[in-house]
């Protein structure tokens, strides 16, 4: 009887404990996972492959197209690639992304349950993908992305003053106007603009009536600031944008109230594929191979 008794409490308490024990060991495949991307020295070869999901991750919505989402995995494997080329990286790590989320930090921000489903998309778009760059004439080319143009897709060689980007040219991005981060107006307060830029311009005596002493004096061919003189100083435009956290450098400026007021067109550099756009053009049955050949022009998709 006492045997027939611990029987039952044993199956019971395996029973019991059965969920349990399956939650921990898929959670230990995840983590083990997770250890093999972000553990460095453990492997004579780093996979690019495998750091890929990751960087998607931070770079892109996991709500995108999957057309998008096969363009932003060629983008951010051309990045790791032309990265590694140029520091001369051949074991790559973590460590050497600048935008990249390891699977604990997918989970903290969207929970253990669609960490799982978001990994398996970013996985996915990867490996579609597999292997797949962008080069021009043999190089691998600067895949610059933005999230929401002015409706134009900026000319690298004038933006960089130089030569080596003639694959980046102005194109348009007609769906851009659609975004809820095309326009945005900014309401400054004088004093503190006047403080913000003459902390970076060094200068102790910028006036309040900063808007007097502020000329836009350059705009590239698609309508961004280059060139803002402020007083005697002259300041890029990408410059000027970040030190007043503005959207873009495609802004006007004009005095209301006694205040500030900036109007940006755009969110970020401008330079290269708009994901806005380039998504809508994924939703209207475009190939992730059609997209980036419209940003990035006379390109060749290698595998490697």
């Amino acid at each position: 009887m006492k045997e027939k008794i611990k029987f039952i409490v044993a199956f019971m308490s395996i029973i019991m404990f059965l969920p349990y024990v399956c939650v921990i060991l898929l959670h230990s495949n995840v983590r083990a996972e997770e250890a093999f991307i972000t553990t460095a020295g453990e492997e004579e070869n780093r996979d690019v492959e495998v750091f890929v999901p990751g960087v998607l991750a931070a770079q892109v919505s996991v709500q995108s197209e999957p057309e998008m989402l096969k363009a932003q995995a060629v983008i951010a494997r051309t990045q790791i690639y032309k990265m590694m080329e140029e520091q001369g990286i051949t074991d790559l790590e973590a460590k050497y992304l600048s935008q990249y989320m390891s699977l604990s930090e997918m989970e903290k921000v969207w929970g253990y349950n669609k960490m799982q489903e978001y990994y398996g998309i970013f996985k996915q778009a990867a490996e579609e993908t597999s292997g797949i760059v962008m080069k021009y004439q043999g190089q691998y080319i600067d895949p610059s992305y933005h999230a929401v143009s002015n409706g134009n897709s900026r000319e690298g060689n004038q933006v960089y003053h130089s030569e080596n980007y003639p694959y980046l040219q102005t194109v348009e991005n007609p769906y851009d106007i659609l975004s809820e981060d095309y326009l945005k107006v900014t309401m400054l307060d004088k004093k503190s603009m006047a403080e913000k830029l003459a902390a970076v311009l060094g200068e102790e005596n910028l006036s309040e009536d900063v808007m007097s002493q502020i000329q836009i004096n350059e705009k590239d061919a698609a309508g961004y600031a280059t060139k803002i003189k402020i007083g005697e100083h002259i300041m890029a435009g990408e410059e000027f944008r970040k030190v007043l956290e503005l959207n873009s450098a495609c802004f006007e400026l004009e005095e209301v109230n006694g205040k500030i007021r900036i109007t940006t067109k755009g969110l970020g550099h401008g330079i290269g594929l708009s994901q806005f756009n380039a998504n809508e053009m994924a939703k209207n049955g475009e190939d992730y191979q059609t997209i980036l050949s419209y940003y990035f022009k006379n390109i060749e998709f290698i595998s490697e």
